[in-house]
Parts: structure tokens; sequence; C-alpha cells
């Protein structure tokens, strides 16, 4: 009889375990950040569902910037069954490459060409609007040659619309007239996906992206453009042009810079690549990294080489670059980190060079800027790890204590960073930086007290 009532009981609560699980989907799908028309705010802690691919992405100005000169690097958010939409976006080059929006995007992997997925964007090297899918290979389908030449830090309008099989792509720009690509009809199409941001061998930023139903009004609500000379952080952004001299100085290593004369403040030139943006600028070349301080505003991205000109100053325990002038040699791919041990990074020879570290994470705080500081350590030697402010507090913030963690980013030893007694700090780019290679252990006090608490229970 007992075993009678026990089946009559649990087909009641199956049900209504089902219904709770189709309800919460429901909510979870139809929140706001998911429902169309949605409109990116790009403000720290609100666009938390965006997930990158590549790249180093943050929040600046209201914007989304990626300063890294990663190839195919993509930023995606929406949902896997957006069918018929427009996706727009005001964007600006950063430098040489493409930049542009993604629609449909699906089986989305790090790589340059690894998802499926649409593609309308803005290309350099021959001044064109490229309209194209992606199949793990890319296939261009239009391409459009702009009225005029593509410029660098200028904002751009593009508007990528899917209906069904057939996609089409527009641009525009302050003083451009629209121009518009030949419809790609293709009855094998994607049929739903997810939105993205994407750049190819350079950086961007992207504002005002919108993802709106055909036939929607709130389609260009937000796609006014702006002449970017008016707008003040546009002004910050133009490069500072410096014309090519033949150098009267050799180019040195940056490791020879700690064998210069300590007296005065000796004049020297390096060429390297830039490793590291914010907080501080460090460039690496194959002997050594360095901290640069320009001597003007400096519009550079993750994976430059450049040339740099300065004064060596050897007062601390590493060389610092001050009043340093830039020069651009050509975009190149971020330097790759070096995979080492805490205790290798604490013998100092690591300094101002991007490595790769694995720790046990201990504590997470927030400082009064927004950067967020991680307190690490791996066996007996502890460390830190700082985030820049941006999307790094929302994104790692909710790691648990006790988790096994693999950074990278440049390990610093100036005790501007360091604020405790540790011998190095990592200086992390961004949280995508960050992999999380296991969780806390079950057994780990929080555990055992809720464990305690549902035997006491029972």
């Amino acid at each position: 009889m007992k075993r009678s009532s026990r089946r009559k009981l649990f087909f009641p609560i199956a049900a209504v375990a089902l219904l709770i699980l189709i309800g919460a989907i429901k909510l979870y799908t139809n929140r706001s950040s998911y429902v169309l028309p949605y409109y990116a705010r790009f403000t720290p802690d609100v666009d938390d569902h965006w997930t990158a691919l590549g790249g180093t992405w943050e929040i600046a100005d209201g914007s989304m910037r990626n300063d890294s000169n990663d190839r195919g690097a993509k930023l995606l958010t929406g949902l896997p069954n957006w069918k018929d939409y427009v996706v727009e976006a005001d964007f600006q080059l950063l430098g040489e490459g493409s930049v542009g929006v993604l629609a449909r995007v699906a089986e989305a992997e790090v790589g340059e060409n690894s998802f499926k997925g649409y593609y309308a964007g803005i290309r350099r090297d021959d001044n064109s609007l490229a309209l194209g899918a992606f199949d793990f290979a890319y296939h261009e389908a239009a391409k459009v040659i702009l009225p005029e030449p593509v410029r660098l830090f200028h904002w751009y309008h593009v508007k990528l619309t899917v209906e069904g099989c057939k996609i089409t792509a527009t641009a525009s720009s302050a003083g451009m007239r629209e121009i518009k690509t030949a419809p790609l009809s293709d009855p094998e199409c994607f049929r739903s996906g997810r939105v993205g941001l994407r750049s190819n061998g350079t950086g961007g930023v992207w504002r005002n992206v919108t993802v709106s139903p055909i036939n929607s009004a709130a389609v260009s609500a937000n796609g006014q453009l702006q002449d970017p000379s008016l707008t003040r952080a546009a002004i910050l952004s133009r490069p500072q042009v410096v014309p090519k001299k033949n150098p009267a100085l050799p180019i040195q290593s940056i490791v020879s810079l700690l064998y210069l004369a300590p007296l005065g403040s000796p004049v020297a030139s390096i060429r390297g690549s830039v490793v590291l943006i914010r907080p501080a600028v460090y460039v690496q070349d194959a002997t050594g990294g360095v901290e640069v301080l320009p001597d003007s505003a400096a519009t550079l991205k993750i994976g430059d080489e450049v040339e740099v000109t300065g004064e060596v100053d050897l007062e601390k325990s590493s060389p610092v670059i001050r009043k340093a002038r830039f020069h651009l040699l050509r975009e190149g791919v971020p330097v790759p980190a070096t995979a080492i041990m805490a205790n290798q990074v604490a013998q100092g020879t690591y300094d101002g060079r991007v490595v790769q570290v694995e720790g046990y994470l201990r504590a997470i705080s927030v400082g009064n800027d927004g950067a967020l500081t991680m307190d690490l350590d791996a066996g007996t030697q502890s460390f830190q790890a700082i985030f820049p402010p941006g999307r790094s507090r929302s994104h790692v913030q909710n790691l648990a204590p006790e988790s096994r963690l693999r950074l990278r980013g440049v390990s610093v030893v100036d005790p501007r960073f360091k604020k405790t007694t540790d011998p190095f700090v990592i200086l992390v780019p961004s949280a995508e930086d960050v992999d999380l290679i296991a969780g806390p252990p079950w057994w780990r006090p929080s555990t055992l007290i809720l464990a305690g608490l549902v035997l006491l229970g029972l």
C-alpha cells in the first residue's frame, strides 16, 4: 500500500518540477538583456553576458574597445534562437585590418575563422565594405569600394540585415553617402544564431550596438553618427604622428639598458612589441621588457611593433623610459606568454615580460578606482594579480576561493603596484586572460558546514 501511494506522489512532484524548470528557462531567456530589440549600453557590471573569444576587450566611455591586434577576435552576445533581425553599430578602426559586426553566429571558438555566421565590416587594405559568410573558412559574398579612403579613428556606421536567407549590408559615415552591398541569397543559409563584434589584425572601438527585429521601429533609433572631431574622447584618441628621422642613436636591446651609466638621464632607442597598455605601457623584445612613459598621448594596441626613443631612468630596480616618442613600425600579433613557475618569476629575471603562471586564489578585493586585485599563491610563493577597471571586475569576482587559476600578464616588481611584501605582481590585460583550471575542493569549510546542517536536518 505504501509503495502504491509513493507512486501516486511521484508523478505530481515530477510535473511540478518540470513546470518550475520550464518557467526558469523562459524567465532566463526573456531577461531584458536578451529581449529584442536589444541595445548595448556598455557600462561596467551590466553587459556581463558578452563572451570574448580572443582580443583584449574593455569598456571605456560608453564604448567597447579591443586594444589588441589578434586575428579574428570576437565578442558575442544574444541567444542561439535569434532568427530574423538587424544588427548595426558605429565603430572605429584603430589600424590596418578590418572591423565589423556578426550575425547568426554558431559553434564559435577561438581562432580567425572558427565559427559559423555572417559578417559585415569595413576593410582598410582595399577601402571596402565587405559582406561574407564563415563556415570555419571565409567566403566573401559581396564587396563595395567606399567613395573615400578608409580613415583611422573615424566613426563608421554598418548595418547587417538577416531575413530568411537574404543577407544585406550597408555602411555610412559623416560626410559620406550610404553604400549597400548586393544581397546574398543562399537557400542553405544559417537560420539562427547570436550576434557579435569582430576585428581582424587590428583593434577597434564600438558604440551604439543595437539588434532589432525586422521591420522594427527601433532600427536606427540609436544609430546617429557624430563627427569624431567634436568629441573629447576622439580628440584624445587621435594618433600622435612622429616623423621618422634617421636616428642618431643606434637601436639597442632592452636588457642593455641595465648597463647604461647611472649618472644623468641617458637617451636610448629600442624596438619591441607593446605587451600592455593599462595601467602602464610596457614594451618587450627578445631580451626583456621595460615600462615606457609617453611624452604625449599616443594610440597603441597590444601587438604593435614600435620604435621607442626617450630618457632612461635608472633610479628604480628596473629601467624606465621617460619622455618617450613612439614610431609605429607595423601591426603584429600579441607576444605569446612564457609559461613558467611562480618561483621563477619571483627571481625578477622576467620583470616587464609576458608570462603565464598558475596559482590558487585566496582572496579578491576591489579598489576605489574599480581595479580588481587577486591574492594568490603557488606552493610557498605568494603573489598578486591586478586587473584594470572595465569588464574585469564583473567577470572574475565570482571565482570561488581555493580555485586553481592560470593567468597571463606582465610580471612587474615596481613598488607602485606591489601593495604587499610579495616579490612581484601580475598586471593582467583583461578578464579573458584568466582560465579556471579547477574549482575549490569539496572539503572546504563552507561545504563541510553545509553538509553538517543537511545531516542535522535529516
